[in-house]
């Protein structure tokens, strides 16, 4: 698929609401939505013989980086992988992406990816619950990512038979 079918396809699937720019080898197409700082949410396609690649170029990872200064959780991390999944998009190396075959449709697979970046970038909001979490939290997430055991709240008999 060449580059004016890739614009051709999506002008008819998309319409007024998404902006397509060509740059290059791919396509840059700028979307309706948003990142919960209000940046714009853009994807790029690329062609890749009968497939077109839909990927953010791991501008959300890079964004969630940028937001947090540090690195993601496992838990958060699996977040994003169960985010991803669920859509049917992959995120490897910190890159959403999609890949469109013969006869697939090309806007479908740009709003999946637009709503991965959207909905892993509100991942972010996880950051800001860690400043509310007791002691006690943090260490049972502590203890659950680094596979230990443990009861929590558990109560124990002393020395003084009392509980």
């Amino acid at each position: 698929m060449s580059k004016n079918e890739i614009e051709q396809s999506l002008l008819s699937g998309l319409g007024e609401l998404f902006g397509f720019e060509s740059k290059g080898d791919f396509c840059s197409v700028s979307t309706p939505f948003h990142y919960p700082d209000g940046g714009a949410v853009g994807v790029f396609c690329k062609p890749e013989g009968d497939t077109v690649l839909v990927t953010d170029e791991g501008e959300t990872a890079g964004w969630l980086w940028l937001i947090s200064g540090r690195h993601l959780t496992p838990k958060q991390q699996k977040m994003i992988e169960d985010v991803c999944g669920g859509l049917c998009v992959e995120y490897e190396n910190g890159v959403i992406q999609c890949r469109c075959g013969p006869g697939g449709s090309l806007a479908d697979v740009i709003i999946r990816v637009a709503q991965a970046i959207i909905r892993v970038a509100d991942i972010s909001y996880t950051f800001h619950s860690r400043d509310y979490e007791s002691p006690s939290d943090e260490v049972a997430d502590y203890l659950g990512e680094n596979s230990l055991s443990f009861a929590r709240s558990e109560k124990h008999t002393g020395c003084s038979e009392e509980k």
